[in-house]
């Protein structure tokens, strides 16, 4: 999670974050990214990893990181706090077949 200083920055820092993993692998092609940011949240798809960019007030108010703190411990505890149909969700072979874009 990255925390941008306004909209615009959001923008930017997705921009670079593409651009710099699609210099990386060498394929010709970036990861995804989803949204303009002019709501002030946009992600970035690595596949297996996916960064937000977020300005603080999203950052603050959608509070990503106690959501996930709270999923994993009660899966730790042997508690999950996920439901079979939000498995499914986190599985990203699940809604593809296992091979290819969904």
């Amino acid at each position: 999670i990255a925390t941008a200083t306004n909209a615009r920055h959001v923008a930017h820092l997705a921009d670079a974050v593409h651009d710099a993993v699609k210099d990386a692998s060498g394929l010709g092609h970036g990861p995804t990214i989803e949204g303009e940011g002019v709501d002030g949240w946009m992600i970035v798809d690595l596949g297996s990893i996916i960064v937000h960019v977020m300005t603080a007030e999203k950052r603050e108010y959608y509070d990503l990181e106690t959501l996930w703190e709270e999923n994993v411990r009660g899966h730790v505890q042997g508690i999950s706090t996920t439901t079979e149909e939000d498995e499914l969700h986190l599985d990203p072979d699940a809604h593809r077949g296992g091979a290819g874009p969904p």
